[in-house]
């Protein structure tokens, strides 16, 4: 009797673990889907995704926490550390609670078993094909001026600004991307259905043509960077790129061959990238000479989490008097609010990716886990030049693809049971 009491529980409890871990994703997918439409709803989808995965620790008595999240986890606490130096203390709560709400996001994507971690690489790029098809519809003019530095109507789809919209796209290309090829890969001797295929294709032709026309330096930058490492860390996918470049090669001969406003701007904008700084009213070269400056007042301290904004005031930057909102470079914006604490958290984040990406190429690791790796280190180097990770959208996803990134094997006392996901 006691062995079927024990037998029933087991089964119950699996029931339980089972609907809380889809609860969990349906969550994660959720805020990947409603995080580019509305900056609002960013901090309550975290929030709710944060419940779940606390409620999936506590009733598995168990968590896992991948060496990726025990060093993201310097990004919270740092900014925390440095907030009796803020000048702001409101706005630099907020962000701080953003970024502790990211952390545990990613913790419990880390949770979820190999099968609802797939589907996150359909998730991201669903939502990604979404976006980027209905951003399109928008599509103005385009107008390039002193040498393609400032160009008039760039696509910036539901995010605040172009450099944002392009980020999110080139993070979005590698599981679109991926997808894409999955959807043509044989299984069984046959090729998948024909209806996923053609979606498949219409959504990644979206995705690129978002990207190239937001205009994006950094992000271009950040996607030749992304594709690299999806080729250096997942052979299989050679042959794909091979014929995704051929593509890219054939569309972009053909529309030079057509030329028209469209193109000639797009021409300017990738000439400019020799020298994207030329622009006159190009505002990045202070923004930049004023981070450097709060460095040198401020080396060890730096000036609070947000406080760049505050202490920036109503100086004038480039042609407008607007004070920045960050120093439109990660390591500018961590020295310049978070010193030499800051610092040293980007090296050790740096030195964990670059060790997490060589251990992917030796051992082979699942598609999604490529697809965000590739993601964020692309949007790392997209932030060398610039900081577009303090739009919300950009923040959750941002954590949400930290994640998917190589968890190992997870295992609890609950989840060990046999049948268990």
């Amino acid at each position: 009797m006691s062995a079927q009491l024990r037998t029933r529980r087991e089964a119950r409890e699996h029931r339980t673990a089972t609907r809380l871990r889809s609860l969990l994703t349906a969550a994660v997918a959720t805020t990947v889907a409603v995080a580019p439409w509305s900056e609002r709803a960013v901090a309550p989808l975290m929030a709710l995704v944060c419940v779940f995965a606390g409620v999936v620790v506590l009733f598995e008595r168990h968590v896992h926490v991948p060496m990726t999240l025990r060093a993201c986890a310097l990004v919270p606490i740092g900014q925390t550390l440095t907030l009796p130096f803020a000048p702001d203390l409101p706005w630099s709560w907020r962000l701080v609670a953003m970024s502790w709400m990211g952390w545990i996001c990613a913790l419990g994507v880390a949770q979820l078993d190999a099968r609802r971690r797939a589907w996150m690489l359909v998730a991201v790029s669903a939502s990604a094909a979404v976006v980027a098809l209905g951003s399109l519809a928008d599509l103005g003019a385009l107008s390039s001026h002193e040498g393609g530095g400032v160009i008039n109507g760039r696509l910036q789809g539901p995010l605040a600004q172009p450099n944002e919209f392009g980020s999110l796209m080139q993070m979005a290309l590698p599981f679109v991307l991926l997808t894409t090829f999955a959807a043509w890969a044989p299984r069984d001797g046959r090729i998948r259905a024909r209806t996923w295929r053609v979606t498949s294709v219409v959504g990644l032709a979206g995705v690129v043509a978002a990207l190239v026309f937001s205009l994006s330096r950094g992000a271009w930058i950040g996607t030749l960077v992304t594709l690299t490492l999806v080729a250096l860390v997942r052979p299989a996918a050679r042959r794909g790129l091979l014929t995704f470049g051929l593509a890219l090669v054939l569309v972009g001969a053909l529309a030079a061959a057509a030329g028209g406003s469209f193109v000639s701007a797009v021409g300017a904008r990738f000439d400019s990238l020799t020298s994207p700084t030329r622009s006159a009213s190009d505002e990045r070269p202070a923004i930049w000479a004023y981070a450097g400056e709060l460095v040198d007042g401020r080396p060890f301290t730096g000036v609070g989490v947000g406080g760049l904004p505050v202490t920036a005031g109503d100086a004038t930057f480039g042609m407008t008097n607007v004070a920045p909102l960050h120093a439109h470079s990660i390591v500018l914006t961590a020295l310049a609010e978070g010193g030499l604490l800051a610092l040293a958290t980007l090296s050790v984040l740096l030195v964990v990716g670059v060790r997490v990406l060589a251990r992917m190429n030796t051992r082979g690791a699942p598609v999604v886990e490529v697809a965000a790796a590739a993601a964020l280190a692309g949007a790392f180097v997209h932030g060398v030049i610039d900081f577009p990770w303090r739009a919300p959208a950009l923040t959750a996803t941002t954590w949400l693809l930290v994640g998917l990134l190589p968890v190992g094997v997870t295992r609890s006392r609950r989840s060990s049971t046999k049948g268990n996901p």
